[in-house]
């Protein structure tokens, strides 16, 4: 029988030897840390090579302490991020000590625990002993997790369901054409059909029919009918009354009415019944573990009901119907999230560069104002390099790992942590899985979000750079 061997005596070689097969895949990315650290920091070559040495080290230290799984070490823009950390915390160690310093401290550690969270035993032990760590680093438990996903395949319509999965796979398609070119999209990429779920649920369907009577309530168990000839004649109702023109009956007025008050009810209803599993500001959302999209009946209708002619008319839409862009700015920002994610599973890093994406897709006609404000903010003072690292990523088949690589090049280790890092505030309500980056922030020099921390460093830089040349 063999002896057993301590684990702690193969930990440090195992972690060290992973390591350094993730960074040379890292560097097999296109990863410089030279490149990375002097888009950063104004020093000599000499001094570039000690500080990357520094930041290896306590990256490698970081890894051990975590026990990261090899699992871990498989993702370059995971180890990437770790690097990115551990250059922070390079900072934090030469820094005065204040209390800044100690809070700024704990962040990164809560930062690197957010990372490592599905792949760190360190972290299994402190969340298995604390219930609000777990919270913090799992995700909210979510006790009706499985009634909420039988409630939604209740209220799914198969109809319309159909339809827009045929419009989404439609190569042709004025909507998903942009992703396709956006993305370099091939068979591969499409090789496992699309699915589409189109809830009986609206948000605001009221602009969606603005000039219909109000009618009774109907219970949010009631169904709507789910057939062709309902969904033709709330489409042509629509039309016809938007555009002041075609013929409709009173009875089909009826029809589309029952229609849009049994979705709105029936979110309504989904809101109460199951608080923790629905968020109540999403109009739609992409489940990248089932390729699916879930889209509310509007944005399905606003789709799907347009006739050729209507087509035509897009650009006068645009004006009088704004809300029948919002809809199909919706359907267009979810199928932009099926491909080259740049977040990652947990949704703790990179969904602003994610969102950001979708809007692209969308004709930057979706929502997410703050987040292109703050990307707006950062390409004025990097000259544009958040954009073109956005460009480059998204024709990448590991698009996040190409972000992550870009954006370290060209604008240094601790702005691309910050953009990955950030998170749009509602994501935070949601789900409790956050990092705080207060700490990284300063309101003297106007830093209100990190857009702004970001922005300011690459200006001081460059400005530092010119009055050292005499410019």
């Amino acid at each position: 029988m063999l002896a057993e061997v301590p684990q702690a005596a193969n930990r440090v070689p195992a972690a060290g030897e992973l390591f350094e097969a993730a960074m040379a895949r890292a560097r097999d990315a296109g990863f410089d840390m030279f490149q990375a650290l002097v888009a950063q920091y104004e020093l000599s070559d000499g001094q570039y090579g000690e500080l990357a040495d520094r930041i290896m080290g306590r990256a490698l230290l970081l890894a051990e302490d975590l026990e990261l799984t090899p699992a871990f070490y498989d993702d370059p823009s995971q180890m990437l991020l770790l690097v990115a950390i551990a250059e922070r915390w390079e900072t934090n160690e030469t820094a005065e000590r204040t209390g800044r310093t100690y809070r700024d401290r704990e962040m990164l550690v809560d930062a690197a625990m957010h990372l490592a969270a599905d792949h760190s035993a360190a972290v299994a032990e402190v969340c298995s002993q604390n219930d609000e760590a777990r919270r913090r680093y799992y995700g909210r438990e979510r006790p009706r997790a499985t009634e909420y996903q039988e409630f939604l395949q209740a209220m799914t319509n198969t109809e319309l369901s159909a339809r827009m999965e045929e419009y989404y796979r439609d190569k042709s398609s004025q909507l998903t054409m942009t992703a396709r070119e956006m993305f370099a999209l091939d068979q591969d990429d499409e090789r496992e059909p699309i699915r589409v779920a189109v809830l009986n649920m609206a948000s605001d369907i009221d602009d969606f029919a603005e000039c219909m009577d109000a009618v009774a309530h109907i219970s949010p168990i009631d169904e709507p009918c789910n057939n062709r000839e309902l969904s033709d004649t709330v489409r042509r109702v629509i039309y016809a009354k938007w555009h002041k023109s075609g013929e409709y009956t009173p009875h089909e007025v009826e029809v589309a009415a029952d229609f849009i008050a049994a979705c709105k009810a029936n979110i309504a209803y989904c809101i109460s019944e199951f608080p923790e599993a629905h968020d109540p500001n999403a109009a739609a959302w992409y489940n990248s573990s089932a390729h699916t999209i879930y889209l509310f009946a509007e944005q399905a209708l606003a789709v799907l009901y347009k006739s050729d002619e209507a087509r035509a008319q897009l650009a006068r839409l645009q004006y009088e119907v704004p809300q029948l862009v919002r809809d199909r700015a919706v359907a267009a920002h979810e199928f932009g999230h099926a491909f080259r994610a740049l977040c990652n599973d947990s949704m703790t890093y990179g969904v602003c560069p994610e969102e950001r994406k979708a809007e692209r897709v969308s004709g930057d006609n979706g929502g997410y104002h703050i987040v292109k404000q703050d990307h707006w903010q950062i390409d004025c003072a990097t000259d544009n390099a958040l954009t073109r690292a956005l460009t480059h990523a998204v024709r990448e088949k590991d698009a996040r790992t190409a972000f992550v690589v870009r954006c370290a090049n060209t604008m240094g280790l601790k702005a691309m942590w910050l953009i990955m890092a950030d998170m749009p505030d509602h994501y935070k309500t949601r789900d409790g899985r956050y990092i705080d980056l207060s700490t990284q922030l300063d309101p003297e020099r106007g830093e209100l979000r990190p857009a702004a921390t970001v922005a300011e460093d690459a200006e001081q830089l460059y400005n530092l750079r010119r009055t050292r040349r005499g410019l």
